[in-house]
């Protein structure tokens, strides 16, 4: 907690000296132009803190010390008078609420458009080239506190998120783009593809390459450059991005590279530790934050090349080693791959590509593998329950789970679970985004089925027909006649005590059939699962693509690729000024063109409104990021500088994009917009920041509870 609160402080401290830079190009730049000053203020409201030259520290302000002194308030007082008392004209202060910062100039009141002053040095007597510049001055300065930023962050170096792809979603834009003028190459992105430019742009991390695509429009390719191990010339896919329903963003379907390293840190420790305890590693001296650095005595040092192990072994177990952080002895392990199985991927409700996990249509039932502690449904389920119904879905598959959920939001949904071997019948709540708040995963060591996938897309790599629809094509499960909840007992003449060992049992019967590329009839002995009710057989009619998709299952590791770091690269200039400061440049240049392409998106509606943060939300993710170390949070500074800088310069009355407009028009006419006119801006001006901050701290305290 305490590690936390200075986070929190430190995060404070970093906006606050963001808004000071911001005021501080103002007041430089009024003091430049010859305009008197009356308030540099940090924070909005009452004040806490002042101080004024011949009047000292005051708490409050320090205006009524010299109105005790000379009888008025120091804004009464002429340019003379001050000088001969001695006394500043302008009260520097700290307020009540980090939420923003003014300079108050003689003349010039944001929220009173009437104010205006005839004094020689008011701001309505300086030319408008002048005001001006004291109007930008404010951006200007985030803009090059960004620069300078970046330039100390590339100097050093910082490791991000390398742009080389991990995990791919076959179903996904990804998966089904295709290589331009490269027949000789299937379609789709693949694990280990570097990204080198996405619409000729460059990129330097795998961030890059995500926001690139949050910030296209729906349905509009981009073209991704990759190079590819093994192929000299670099590759052109084009993808369309495609909105992820849990995200709320655009995405093009697949996730940054992995390397060895496990996911650590306080919060995510258990998630972990659970995960390599059911892998039967946590008993071995496995723990969060160690790094995977031998398997079988081959050194590797990123996910695709212990995947790649996996997938050959072949099933047999594996000999690990673990290093942990910061040194110390080497952990020997065993692992044991678990059996692969198809994803099933179909369409659900909506028309988005979504998959279940089995074998030819036949699909695993779930079970809750954990619920943390601050689930809205802690000691209602329990680790190990095995789903049975929910709501009218008998033996639910995952999709089933998650569609029952979403039709429950923010309600309950009575749930039938079986707990050391009793049937308990439960209410469960669903929070409002339609989750149980639990762990799930499919069950594997016993060969009970979920209602069947009926139809699954025929190639989920591949283009959709038209309408916009993908071929579909029936499931050999579609044609047996079984009921949720039914056991498999034998295949043919072998026994059946769990999936991996019917996904063996059908691989034997299939061989010949596998051999000739033909399809296959296989006899099922299938156990209902009611008391005193006698098993049957069936007939499991499997298609040449059927078998041939079940003899092309490999092998995958107990834990999965999410639970290890993204790989990551140094980007630095190598000790290089002058680079440095073009990075710098770049960055600056990019962040803001992000910036514009964010509010453009959020109007069209590819960006939802939920990812808007405000204060609160980014001290939280700065409390996330600085225990990275300190140049990321100069990064983080660094990108919110730049936000800073683009929303103070969009043209809304009440900051000073609208004020720099109204200068405009007075240049052209002469004359500045009739103060009703300024006064109506305002209001729509001050609705519209108070709607967005109000959105904006209802995301933030969601994100803090979720």
């Amino acid at each position: 907690m305490l590690i936390t609160l200075l986070s929190v402080l430190v995060m404070i401290i970093g906006f606050g000296a963001l808004i000071f830079v911001h005021e501080l190009g103002h007041f430089i730049a009024a003091k430049w132009a010859g305009i008197r000053t009356e308030a540099f203020a940090i924070g909005m409201g009452p004040t806490l803190l002042s101080w004024r030259k011949g009047v000292g520290f005051a708490l409050g302000s320090g205006d009524r010390i010299v109105r005790a002194r000379l009888g008025r308030e120091p804004a009464l007082l002429s340019d003379e008078e001050l000088r001969t008392f001695s006394i500043g004209e302008t009260e520097y202060s700290l307020r009540v609420l980090p939420i923003g910062g003014f300079v108050k100039m003689l003349g010039q009141d944001d929220t009173d458009p009437s104010a205006a002053s005839a004094a020689p040095r008011s701001y309505q007597r300086c030319s408008i080239p002048r005001r001006m510049v004291v109007i930008s001055a404010g951006v200007l300065m985030n803009l090059l506190l960004a620069l300078v930023l970046f330039i100390v962050v590339f100097m050093v170096g910082v490791r991000l998120d390398a742009p080389v792809i991990g995990a791919v979603d076959p179903s996904g834009p990804a998966g089904r783009a295709q290589a331009a003028g490269r027949s000789d190459l299937a379609a789709g992105l693949r694990p280990g593809d570097r990204v080198v430019a996405v619409d000729d742009r460059p990129v330097r991390s795998f961030a890059d390459v995500q926001t690139t695509a949050a910030l296209a429009r729906e349905d509009v390719p981009v073209t991704l450059r990759v190079s590819r191990p093994g192929v000299p010339d670099e590759i052109e896919f084009s993808a369309a991005p495609v909105r992820h329903p849990g995200l709320g963003l655009l995405t093009l379907g697949f996730d940054p590279a992995r390397s060895l390293h496990l996911v650590g840190g306080r919060a995510a420790t258990p998630e972990v530790e659970r995960y390599l305890e059911r892998a039967g590693l946590l008993q071995q001296g496995v723990r969060a934050g160690m790094t995977l650095a031998e398997v079988d005595g081959i050194r590797i040092g990123t996910w695709s090349e212990f995947d790649a192990l996996v997938r050959a072994s072949g099933g047999r177990t594996m000999r690990t080693t673990w290093t942990p952080t910061g040194g110390g002895a080497p952990v020997e392990a065993v692992l044991a791959p678990l059996a692969g199985f198809e994803r099933l991927v179909h369409v659900d409700a909506e028309g988005s590509r979504v998959f279940d996990t089995g074998l030819a249509g036949m699909a695993m039932t779930t079970r809750i593998t954990g619920v943390p502690a601050r689930s809205l449904n802690a000691g209602v389920l329990m680790p190990g329950d095995e789903i049975a119904r929910i709501g009218t879905i008998r033996y639910p598959r995952w999709t089933q789970l998650r569609d029952t959920c979403r039709e429950h939001r923010g309600r309950r949904v009575p749930i039938g679970v079986r707990r050391d071997g009793q049937d308990l019948e439960l209410e469960a709540r669903v929070s409002r985004d339609g989750l149980l708040q639990v762990e799930v995963a499919p069950i594997r060591d016993r060969a009970v089925l979920a209602g069947p996938v009926t139809r699954t897309i025929d190639d989920p790599a591949g283009t959709t027909v038209a309408g916009g629809r993908p071929d579909m094509v029936e499931t050999a499960a579609a044609r047996m006649d079984v009921l949720p909840g039914a056991v498999v007992r034998r295949v043919e003449d072998r026994a059946v005590s769990d999936w991996t060992t019917m996904r063996e049992a059908l691989r034997a019967a299939t061989q010949s059939a596998h051999a000739a590329g033909e399809g296959a009839q296989v006899t099922l002995e299938i156990d209902s699962g009611l008391p005193g009710a006698e098993p049957w057989f069936e007939t499991l009619p499997l298609s040449a693509d059927e078998v041939r998709r079940l003899h092309a299952l490999g092998w995958t590791s107990p834990v999965d690729e999410y639970f290890f770091e993204p790989l990551q690269e140094t980007i630095s200039a190598a000790g290089n000024p002058l680079l440095a400061v073009a990075m710098g440049f770049h960055e600056t240049r990019i962040f803001v063109l992000r910036t514009y392409l964010t509010i453009d998106r959020l109007l069209r509606r590819s960006v939802g409104i939920d990812q808007l943060r405000g204060p609160i939300g980014i001290i939280d993710l700065g409390t996330q990021i600085l225990p990275r170390g300190f140049l990321y949070f100069l990064l983080l500074l660094a990108m919110i500088s730049v936000n800073l800088a683009v929303l103070n310069f969009l043209p809304l009355p009440i900051v000073d994009g609208g004020h720099f407009l109204y200068l405009v028009y007075e240049r052209i006419t002469g004359r500045p917009p009739s103060v009703a006119f300024q006064n109506a801006a305002l209001l729509i001006g001050l609705a519209i920041i108070g709607a967005l901050f109000v959105v904006t701290f209802y995301n933030d305290v969601a994100r803090l509870f979720s």
